[in-house]
């Protein structure tokens, strides 16, 4: 590597150039990466806002991101995780679609969910729900050998608490 060579012509020798193939005409910095004038981590021919309000963060554009696009954002993502869990579970959409079933429905719903569950045994109160302390006294029982279900199982159980 001959010490004095710059490859990408940016003025910054290849040997202290953080940023090698910076494109042609390109303004950069003395470690040879592209500037980012506005300094909101985006560089300059990257930044589709070349002047970034500095108290907004930005997304990958650079663009800056007020409360209102973030909060649609939110809500899209929440909406489309959503859809997601209703096309691999269709009755889930009574529960928490636009349009709720009645309470009662509900409850009988999760009921029915729970009963299906191979976690439906440490249901110990029969709720429809797996609670903290069904989770503790199901792991109590499975350590007392008197739950006969392997690691794998109580590993699931608490994953499914996390997820009801």
């Amino acid at each position: 590597m001959d010490a004095d060579s710059d490859s990408d012509g940016d003025g910054v020798k290849d040997i202290a150039d953080y940023c090698p193939e910076t494109p042609s005409g390109v303004t950069v910095d003395e470690r040879g990466c592209a500037t980012d004038e506005d300094a909101d981590g985006v560089d300059d021919p990257s930044d589709a806002e070349a002047n970034t309000n500095p108290e907004l963060n930005v997304n990958k554009e650079g663009v800056g991101l007020t409360d209102d696009m973030i909060s649609i954002t939110e809500d899209d993502t929440l909406a489309t995780e959503r859809a997601k869990m209703f096309a691999v579970y269709p009755d889930m959409k009574k529960v928490y679609g636009s349009n709720k079933a009645s309470k009662e429905d509900q409850e009988d719903l999760q009921a029915e969910i729970m009963n299906a569950s191979p976690y439906a045994k440490v249901d110990y109160n029969g709720d429809g729900t797996i609670s903290v302390s069904e989770v503790y006294e199901a792991i109590d029982k499975f350590f007392e050998g008197e739950l006969n279900v392997n690691a794998s199982y109580i590993n699931g159980l608490i994953d499914f608490f996390f997820e009801q």
